[in-house]
């Protein structure tokens, strides 16, 4: 009777074991993406953002070595201006309302220095 008790304790840990280990393999990991593109106005520097953003994530997923992007949802990230040299952050008081949203993408745009508009786009991404 005993050793069918710790076969059957054996079998029943190996079993959960495998249970736990599968949701942890396929698991992914999610990092928070932002780009920043520029334009003549509002809508071109959204749209070039936007652009700029989908374009990288190819490249986004093989850096990190995953084999598929399984979510992109929308995060608003902090302004990210292109010339740093001479800007190096946004005011909050500098950025033109309203954000600009969609389920991938959240932008956030400006007044530049140098360009009419800067926007920058942003998104939590996972894979794996």
């Amino acid at each position: 009777m005993a050793i069918g008790f710790r076969e059957m304790i054996l079998t029943a840990t190996i079993m959960a074991a495998a249970i736990l280990a599968v949701p942890m393999a396929a698991e992914a990991a999610c990092y928070v993406v932002s780009r920043t593109n520029d334009g003549v106005n509002k809508s071109s520097a959204v749209a070039a953002s936007q652009m700029a953003f989908d374009n990288d994530l190819r490249n986004y997923k093989r850096t990190r070595g995953w084999r598929r992007i399984t979510s992109v949802r929308a995060r608003r990230v902090r302004p990210d201006p292109l010339w740093k040299a001479v800007r190096t952050s946004v005011p909050g008081s500098m950025i033109l309302k309203p954000d600009v949203r969609t389920s991938r993408h959240h932008t956030v745009c400006w007044p530049g220095v140098v360009s009419p508009v800067v926007c920058t786009t942003g998104a939590l991404v996972c894979g794996n």
